[in-house]
């Protein structure tokens, strides 16, 4: 069990049993603002207009054609990601956008492969929870953008409660979610975009929407959800690796079950920063 948590992250999983791509702690009326937010940005601000956009953690690329669509001016984005299967998926449905990219990589190996590109603008929806060295890569980020380009982050986060989070429950919240993850409170946060460089940032911390059924049957109706549990439970991909169809089972149920005993312990992050 415990090799296969490491193998294996929530996300993964729930997003195959409940048959949604590109699932997020936040409600999708959060995610879709924070695009427009940013494509607003981009399109309207003259210093920006040579510059790209990228989308790290992009996955199947739905969210990022959405991006594209919304900048005005036509300018290009590209989609970043370490999931080749999920970027052929994107790629399929998505490739034919004129203004549209994908990438497979990260950021540091996108930025060595492309010396001297200019970038306008970055998003990574529910991507910097599994990140080591958020630090570094908040001040990457803010070394690689043009002045006055936009950085927008989507955080899964433990909720600002004035006290340190106990580190067993920090222990059992990266178990369920796979070894992989970390989290920090909001104004940590913050503090770690003001080291990397950003003079003016805009944090935001909403409930954890995901467990909020009312929220989640309303972005994806209970119907949905259970037709695709009970589809997608007996068929495990080949992507997860060996695994069984009860296992699949129990590990959904044990995620569901936790963070809905829990819920209140944890936050969904709305980040902007400008350089």
């Amino acid at each position: 069990m415990s090799i296969l948590c490491e193998r294996i992250n929530t996300y993964e999983i729930l997003e195959h049993v409940m048959g949604i791509r590109g699932l997020h702690p936040h409600r999708l009326s959060t995610i879709r603002d924070m695009r427009f937010k940013l494509a607003q940005h981009v399109s309207n601000n003259s210093l920006l207009a040579e510059g790209v956009v990228l989308d790290i953690g992009c996955g199947s690329g739905a969210g990022t054609c959405e991006l594209a669509t919304q900048l005005s001016n036509g300018q290009r984005v590209i989609g970043l990601d370490i999931n080749s299967q999920a970027l052929d998926s994107a790629r399929t449905m998505y490739g034919a956008l004129p203004n549209l990219n994908f990438y497979h990589g990260d950021i540091n190996s996108f930025l060595r492969d492309n010396p001297g590109i200019k970038i306008a603008g970055v998003i990574c929806i529910s991507v910097t929870m599994f990140i080591q060295n958020l630090g570094s890569f908040y001040k990457n980020i803010h070394h690689s953008l043009m002045n006055a380009g936009m950085f927008i982050d989507a955080p899964f986060m433990f909720r600002d409660s004035g006290s340190l989070v106990p580190d067993d429950f920090c222990s059992r919240t990266y178990g369920v979610c796979g070894c992989n993850m970390q989290m920090f409170k909001l104004p940590e946060l913050n503090k770690l975009l003001n080291d990397a460089g950003f003079s003016k940032t805009d944090c935001v911390e909403h409930d954890f929407d995901l467990m909020k059924l009312k929220v989640l049957f309303k972005d994806y109706p209970a119907k949905y959800l259970l037709g695709n549990f009970f589809r997608n439970v007996m068929s495990p991909p080949s992507y997860l690796g060996n695994i069984t169809s009860r296992y699949l089972a129990r590990r959904t149920l044990s995620i569901f079950l936790f963070f809905l005993r829990n819920r209140n312990k944890y936050a969904s992050g709305e980040i902007s920063a400008i350089k």
